[in-house]
C-alpha cells in the first residue's frame, strides 16, 4: 500500500485469521511497522506495511460493534413469539408497522394500469400496416372462393381442423389471379401466411399453424405440388417494379429533391440511400408516411 495506515483502521494480516485494528506504529528511518490488535482475542503483533490489507469500509468496526451488541441483547423467545409464530398465525411481513406501510404506498404508481383492451392494442401493433393489408387481402380471396364454390357461407375461422384442412386443399388447388393466371410461388406463400395470421390473431387466437402442423399435411401437399409445377413450367417468377434509371436518378439529385439544403430534402436523401444500399423492403417499418 502507498498510504500510511491510521490508528483505529480495521485490517487483515497475511497468514493471520480474523480482523485486526491498528493501535500504534513506529518508523526506524527505513520502514514503517504497525502494532496490530486482534478483534477476536486481543492478541497484539508487529507487522510491516506490506503484510497488511486495510478493510475498504471506514465504518466497518462501528457496524461490527453494533451487530455484536444486537446479538448480545437479542431475545430469541421474544423474536419467536412476535415474528415467527404469532397467535393468529401471521408472519413477519404481517407485523410491519402500519405507518411504514402507508408511507411506502404513497406517491404515484410506478406501473400503468393494464386492461384487456390495451393488451389487445399491443398485440395488434406487432405487425406492420402493410402486413395487415396483405392479411386482409388473403382472407378476402379465401372468402370469395367459398362463396363462389357454393359453401353457402364464408366463415372459416373456427372450423374444425379436419374441415379447415379439406377446405384449404381445394382452395390451394383452385387459386387463380383475377386475370386467370397462376400466382407465383411467393404470392402463394404469402396467401397461406396471411390466412394463418388471421386465424391465430385476435379475436380467434387459434393455437395452430397452417404451415407446420401435421393436421394440415394434405393441404400443404397440394400447395407444394402447385409450386413444383410452376417451377417446372418456368412460371415461378416474381414480378418486380422497374428499377429507377440512371437518368431519373440524376434528376432527383440535380433538382434538389435529394440535397443537403433543407431538413426535408436531407431526410429524403438519407432515407432513399439507406433503402437503395441496404435493400430494405421499401419504407415498411421505417416510417408511416
Amino acid at each position: 500500500m502507498s498510504n500510511l495506515l491510521r490508528e483505529g483502521a480495521i485490517c487483515q494480516i497475511r497468514r493471520e485469521s480474523g480482523d485486526w485494528r491498528v493501535i500504534n506504529r513506529r518508523f526506524d528511518g527505513h520502514v514503517h511497522q504497525y502494532l496490530m490488535q486482534s478483534l477476536n482475542n486481543g492478541a497484539t503483533v508487529w507487522r510491516f506495511l506490506h503484510e497488511i490489507t486495510e478493510k475498504n469500509s471506514s465504518t466497518y468496526q462501528e457496524l461490527n460493534d453494533f451487530l455484536q451488541t444486537v446479538a448480545n441483547d437479542f431475545d430469541e423467545d421474544i423474536f419467536e413469539d412476535n415474528f415467527i409464530n404469532n397467535d393468529d398465525g401471521s408472519s413477519l411481513l404481517q407485523v410491519i408497522d402500519t405507518e411504514t406501510v402507508e408511507h411506502v404506498s404513497t406517491g404515484p404508481p410506478r406501473f400503468k394500469q393494464v386492461t384487456q383492451s390495451s393488451m389487445n392494442t399491443l398485440k395488434a401493433s406487432n405487425t406492420e400496416a402493410t402486413t395487415n393489408k396483405q392479411t386482409k387481402w388473403a382472407v378476402k380471396i379465401l372468402k370469395d372462393y367459398m362463396m363462389e364454390a357454393g359453401f353457402g357461407h364464408s366463415e372459416f375461422e373456427m372450423m374444425p381442423v379436419a374441415e379447415l384442412d379439406a377446405l384449404l386443399e381445394q382452395f390451394y388447388a383452385a387459386l387463380l389471379s383475377k386475370t386467370g393466371k397462376e400466382y407465383s410461388k411467393p404470392t402463394l406463400v404469402s396467401i397461406r401466411a396471411g390466412i394463418n395470421r388471421h386465424i391465430t390473431a385476435l379475436p380467434f387466437s387459434r393455437k395452430l399453424s397452417l404451415m407446420r402442423d401435421r393436421d394440415f399435411v394434405e393441404s400443404n401437399k397440394v400447395m407444394s405440388g402447385k409450386m413444383k409445377i410452376l417451377k417446372r413450367e418456368g412460371k415461378d417468377m416474381s414480378e418486380h417494379k422497374e428499377p429507377i434509371s440512371d437518368k431519373d436518378l440524376e434528376k432527383l439529385y440535380i433538382s434538389g429533391v435529394f440535397c443537403l439544403e433543407t431538413p426535408v430534402s436531407l431526410q429524403k436523401k438519407v432515407m432513399f440511400e439507406i433503402i437503395a444500399q441496404f435493400r430494405r423492403r421499401g419504407r415498411e417499418g421505417l416510417q408511416n408516411q
